[in-house]
């Protein structure tokens, strides 16, 4: 479970869109690596958010260790780990150099998921491509540090 006593704190905190299949894997600890072409480097808090058709924000995750890895790297990497094919990973970076990849530390999923349109009209919240930092919305992060959290 995830310490949420402490507002402001070293890591960076972002809302991350993430499709649904991935946040179930995540859930049952089949996922424990986060890849994206486009990541910081610091360890980060995520709040998880699920685009259409589910449109809530459904819990965190704790990112850390995050690097760069060519893409020769990551594809040998997730076959290892996830024991899928190379070609997978390899398709997914080409033709970019590579990717970034972060581990999944701690995970919690919210006790009630928080509706778009709540968010929206209480935060002026606007749903990320792919992530956003909220470092600097007080309010909207105040408010998700203090949901409740289930115990996986």
């Amino acid at each position: 479970m995830i310490k949420q006593e402490a507002l402001f704190d070293n890591k960076r905190t972002v809302i991350l869109t993430l499709k649904n299949e991935y946040w179930q894997q995540i859930l049952v600890g089949e996922k424990k690596h986060e890849f994206r072409f486009k990541f910081p480097l610091d360890d980060v808090t995520a709040y998880i958010y699920i685009p259409t058709p589910v449109k809530k924000i459904v819990g965190v995750i704790e990112l850390t260790n995050t690097q760069f890895m060519k893409i020769d790297a990551v594809s040998k990497f997730y076959q290892k780990e996830y024991k899928l094919p190379y070609k997978e990973m390899y398709d997914w970076v080409f033709p970019r150099e590579g990717c970034y990849m972060s581990e999944i530390e701690q995970v919690s999923k919210f006790k009630l998921d928080i509706e778009y349109a709540y968010l929206k009209s209480f935060y002026d919240f606007v749903a990320p491509q792919q992530y956003t930092y909220i470092d600097n919305k007080n309010e909207l992060r105040k408010f998700l540090m203090n949901q409740k959290i289930m115990n996986l």
